[in-house]
């Protein structure tokens, strides 16, 4: 959205006056937990899953162009699958030369919901692929797409189901408003008992989104909660609340970013401590 633009631009603005802490870009996460950001992956495991941000407007300390929107390549041993393809095309194709993608391994695209900072780089990717990757949206925006990109492979999402091995879609989930209403996917990453939840933009709400999660998967430990929050105009009290609540729902490790805003990235932050984790651009993921 525009107003998500301004506020970006503004927080851009902010935050270069500010010494910026230093976090390691890579997270290791597997059976024995999020490892210390001083050990790394000698060597990736060959059932192990990869995630790389390749989009966003928070600022890497690496050689990738930041810009407002968000996409993530998800990397497994013989697939691929793209979560929302960023506000530019031509800034999501550098990123992905620089990161070295092989998109002949895209098997699957899922876009969170239908704005311009997580939907503008779709086309360029088809083209580039020759059609061939599965579109999963969400059944609100399934025929505007689908106008858009005739030649898409593209398939509706309303419940929560499989895309591929060891990966979910949360379903359409949907926030009522008096006058409106907003809907949107979430990316659900399963490896032995644990559940690593990535979101675009949150827009129904993350405790509802962390709740569907807990309902599809009740015996699974939620162990990493990442991406898009949208808590920019949230209130301090407010974002506190919610981050309790997603304490009691026995998420383990958080990581927000993309729209989540400078001052409540900062409370989480204070709040989650060692279990707070760094999300930027150029951030990888494996677990």
């Amino acid at each position: 959205m525009y107003e998500d633009f301004l506020i970006s631009l503004l927080e851009t603005n902010i935050r270069k006056t500010m010494k910026r802490r230093q976090f390691t870009k890579t997270l290791a996460l597997g059976t024995a937990g999020i490892l210390s950001p001083f050990n790394r992956l000698i060597a990736q495991q060959a059932d192990a899953i990869k995630i790389t941000i390749l989009y966003n407007n928070i600022e890497c300390s690496c050689n990738l162009e930041s810009s407002w929107g968000f996409s993530a390549w998800i990397e497994g041993k013989e697939i691929a699958t793209l979560f929302d393809t960023g506000g530019d095309q031509d800034i999501l194709w550098r990123n992905m030369q620089k990161k070295n993608i092989n998109l002949d391994k895209l098997s699957n695209i899922v876009i969170s919901h239908n704005h311009w900072d997580h939907t503008n780089g779709l086309g360029l990717i088809l083209e580039k692929t020759g059609y061939k990757p599965h579109v999963f949206v969400i059944k609100k925006d399934i025929e505007k797409l689908k106008k858009e990109y005739p030649r898409a492979k593209i398939k509706s999402v309303l419940k929560p189901k499989p895309i591929a091995d060891n990966l979910w879609t949360t379903g359409q989930l949907t926030k009522y408003f008096p006058t409106d209403e907003i809907n949107e996917q979430s990316i659900i990453i399963l490896k032995s008992n644990k559940v690593y939840l990535l979101t675009g933009c949150s827009h129904p709400g993350i405790v509802e989104t962390v709740e569907t999660v807990k309902s599809i998967f009740p015996e699974k430990t939620i162990e990493l909660v990442a991406g898009g929050f949208h808590l920019m105009r949230k209130p301090k009290n407010g974002v506190k609340e919610i981050s309790d609540a997603l304490k009691g729902l026995g998420v383990i490790n958080l990581a927000p970013s993309h729209c989540t805003g400078e001052k409540a990235t900062e409370i989480f932050r204070n709040e989650w401590g060692s279990n707070f984790r760094s999300l930027e651009l150029g951030a990888e993921i494996e677990i």
